[in-house]
C-alpha cells in the first residue's frame, strides 16, 4: 500500500504541481488549500507525512506544524518556505525544504522521513 502525502499550500498551482509530482515518486497526495482543511484531512484520513507551505494567510505552516504535532506526535512535517530567515518555529518541522527545491531533494526527503519512522 502506498504511503500518503498530504500537501498543503494556498496557491492552487503549486498545490498542484507538488501533489503530481509527489505522485510521480509512487506515493499518494491528497491535498489541501489552507492549514484548517489539512487538520480535519488529518484526523480522518490515514496520512503517513505532510508538506506544507510556511506562508499561508490565517494560519501558517510552523503553527500547521505545532498543531500537527500536538494531535499526532509520530506525524513527520515537510516545511517549505521560500524566506531564507526560518522562524524559531521551525521546531515543529522535521525538515524544512527552501523553494524553489528539486524533485530530487524533495524525493529524498519523503524518502528519508517516511523511512524513519514515528516522529520523536
Amino acid at each position: 500500500m502506498s504511503k500518503v502525502i498530504l500537501v498543503v499550500d494556498d496557491d492552487p498551482d503549486v498545490l498542484e504541481v507538488a501533489a503530481k509530482l509527489i505522485e510521480s515518486f509512487g506515493y499518494l497526495a491528497k491535498v489541501a488549500a489552507n492549514a484548517a482543511d489539512a487538520l480535519q484531512l488529518v484526523t480522518i484520513d490515514g496520512i503517513d507525512a505532510v508538506l506544507t507551505d510556511v506562508m499561508m494567510p490565517g494560519m501558517n505552516g510552523y503553527q500547521l506544524a505545532r498543531r500537527l504535532r500536538e494531535m499526532q506526535p509520530q506525524l513527520p512535517v515537510i516545511c517549505v518556505t521560500g524566506y531564507p530567515n526560518v522562524s524559531e518555529d521551525h521546531r515543529h518541522c522535521e525538515v524544512i525544504l527552501q523553494k524553489p527545491y528539486r524533485a530530487a531533494v524533495l524525493k529524498k526527503t519523503l524518502s528519508t522521513v517516511l523511512a524513519a519512522g514515528p516522529a520523536s
